[in-house]
């Protein structure tokens, strides 16, 4: 088991934001994601979700830290 930390050194840190999926593009062996938060804009997003077909995310809602840094993955940046 990893160390206790407290909430206000991590969990408070992090900007968690709901979105709406408005768009998914299969690229590889992931998927690219268009989210809409809002006020907060619309984000692109990598990441693999083998369960679930493109059509089926679209316009599902999502939680996603808004201030992590982006990364690069099969060449598109995932914000």
């Amino acid at each position: 088991m990893k160390e206790t930390v407290l909430k206000e050194e991590t969990f408070d840190k992090l900007e968690i934001r709901l979105g709406r999926v408005l768009a998914v593009e299969p690229i590889d062996r992931a998927y690219k994601m268009v989210i809409d938060f809002g006020k907060f804009g619309k984000k692109t997003s990598v990441g693999r979700f083998t369960q679930h077909k493109p059509e089926e995310l679209i316009g599902q809602q999502v939680l996603a830290i808004l201030n992590f840094p982006k990364r690069e993955i099969d060449g598109i940046v995932s914000e």
